[in-house]
């Protein structure tokens, strides 16, 4: 995995580039009419689903976003997962070796190994085959 920068936090704080091993990344663009329908089913689907099994959740913005436009797309969308700037696709390259350039709106999930056991759109029935994946990573502790 290539090291890149820290990703800053809406509202603070950075997260460290090798800290998403067991979590669930959904790289969105903050004014991506797309990514304003597919945010509210990932909050429901991903994150209110599977929080209580401590399955963290990333929003990983790539349009490099003001943090008000960003927070605009929050409240909008009614996201409570962390939201970090500063994110391109080359994040996802740099930090996975898994092409999105590209792809607007894309979603990963990573076992605790740092393997990549799932990506594709953030579609609804892609978040439902994701959804999926996570349950059976949780039923068989590889996830968390």
């Amino acid at each position: 995995m290539i090291r890149d920068k820290d990703l800053d936090a809406l509202g603070g704080g950075t997260n460290e580039s090798d800290s998403f091993v067991g979590q669930v990344l959904y790289f969105f663009g903050f004014s991506y009419p797309v990514c304003f329908g597919t945010g509210p089913f990932i909050e429901r689907e991903m994150w209110q689903a599977f929080k209580d099994h401590d399955v963290q959740v990333f929003g990983i913005e790539m349009w490099s976003g003001s943090e008000s436009g960003i927070l605009n797309f929050s409240r909008i969308t009614g996201t409570t997962f962390p939201l970090l700037l500063n994110g391109t696709a080359q994040t996802a390259v740099n930090r996975f070796e898994v092409n999105i350039v590209g792809q607007i709106d894309a979603l990963m999930v990573i076992d605790q190994g740092g393997v990549i056991r799932h990506i594709s759109t953030s579609q609804p029935e892609d978040v439902t085959r994701a959804a999926n994946v996570i349950t059976g990573l949780l039923d068989s502790d590889a996830i968390l």
